[in-house]
């Protein structure tokens, strides 16, 4: 059985309005085989830019693969 997998992605973004990733600050982490491993890392990414209105990150739930063969 194939596990999900959890990402963090984000970077800073051209402005509020979070459609524009600015070059060079595009992040993606994991895979995490848990929320809780990606929530930590979350954390990590938010707190070191919760001084920019510009930044965001969020995590990912990933639905398994049903071609990719269970380790």
């Amino acid at each position: 059985m194939n596990k999900q997998e959890f990402w963090v992605v984000g970077g800073l973004y051209s402005d509020t309005r979070f459609t524009r990733l600015e070059e060079g600050t595009r992040a993606v982490e994991g895979p995490f085989p848990s929320y809780e491993d990606a929530e930590s890392t979350w954390k990590e990414r938010t707190q070191a830019h919760r001084s920019d209105a510009c930044a965001r990150f969020t995590i990912v739930a990933c639905a398994p693969n049903p071609r990719r063969k269970a380790a």
